[in-house]
């Protein structure tokens, strides 16, 4: 089966490759299983299907021979990297909220996991809030949970800040904004907007004709030419109108970090970014 177009992960640890496949079909992506495949010659060792797909499924390794991820819901698997078994589950709504974001095991035994508060087609939409987890590495106990702004959409990073000693675990969290250029909006738009003007046309041609005084009238073709010209122009109105409306939501996305005790999940700074009005990373468009 075909992975979903959105969610090619792929890692590797002691032999073991861990992928998603079975395309999930959910806006680009998703996989319904995933796999454990050996490195050296290529041959399936094992199969685990989540409650939920994974999206994009990195697998987060350790010591012990077992491995960690999570799905699209927010729930975290611990998984035996070489049977495929599941040591434990912890969190999720029942399939009820999507994220595209991850979970990382930090360095201190616990486990991040990322999650935003409503499902995929809500995912343009700032401030309708998610959060971050965490799990003890070694039996899934729910450690503490914090609320963000936004929904999260990206890994969680953990570590020890400049002079201090403390572990400190830091998310960003903000609304996907519309990724593409307004010259691609337009192109879209007008694909999908001129193809039936010549319908919408003979459609006026048409009701024209049914006027009381079209029997009277004789055809004149500049005159209809013109009219499918004022039909096509109707057309590209409405394409510029979309595209002005995609484009305008872009300065309207706000954006945070956080960052948290890593131990009790306590609050030790956070920071609005300032609003970023490109719909690439930066330098993608200079």
């Amino acid at each position: 089966p075909s992975t979903g177009g959105d969610s090619k992960y792929v890692t590797a640890h002691d032999g073991i490759v861990v992928i998603g496949t079975d395309n999930a079909n959910q806006f680009g992506g998703g996989s319904r299983h995933v796999l454990g495949i050996n490195a050296t010659d290529g041959k399936m060792i094992w199969d685990f299907q989540p409650d939920t797909p994974t999206w994009n499924n990195m697998g987060m390794f350790s010591h012990d021979d077992t491995f960690v991820l999570q799905d699209w819901d927010a729930r975290v698997y611990r998984i035996g990297l070489h049977n495929g078994s599941l040591l434990w589950k912890s969190g999720g709504t029942g399939g009820r909220t999507w994220s595209d974001g991850g979970t990382i095991l930090g360095a201190n035994g616990i486990i991040y996991a990322a999650s935003a508060n409503f499902h995929q087609d809500a995912a343009g939409f700032p401030g309708l809030g998610g959060g971050l987890t965490a799990y003890r590495h070694s039996d899934g106990e729910l450690l503490w949970t914090r609320a963000t702004k936004h929904g999260v959409y990206t890994w969680p990073v953990a570590g020890q800040l400049h002079d201090d000693e403390r572990w400190t675990v830091v998310i960003a969290s903000g609304a996907i904004p519309p990724c593409r250029a307004w010259r691609n909006v337009l192109f879209e738009e007008l694909k999908k907007l001129l193809p039936p003007a010549p319908i919408y046309w003979l459609l006026l041609e048409f009701a024209l004709r049914m006027l009381p005084s079209s029997p009277k009238r004789r055809f004149v073709w500049w005159q209809a030419v013109l009219r499918l010209l004022f039909v096509i122009l109707l057309c590209c109105l409405a394409a510029g109108y979309n595209t002005r409306a995609w484009v305008a939501t872009i300065p309207t996305f706000p954006a945070d970090i956080v960052a948290f005790d890593a131990e009790t999940g306590s609050t030790r700074w956070h920071y609005d970014l300032p609003i970023f009005e490109k719909v690439a990373a930066r330098g993608d468009e200079e």
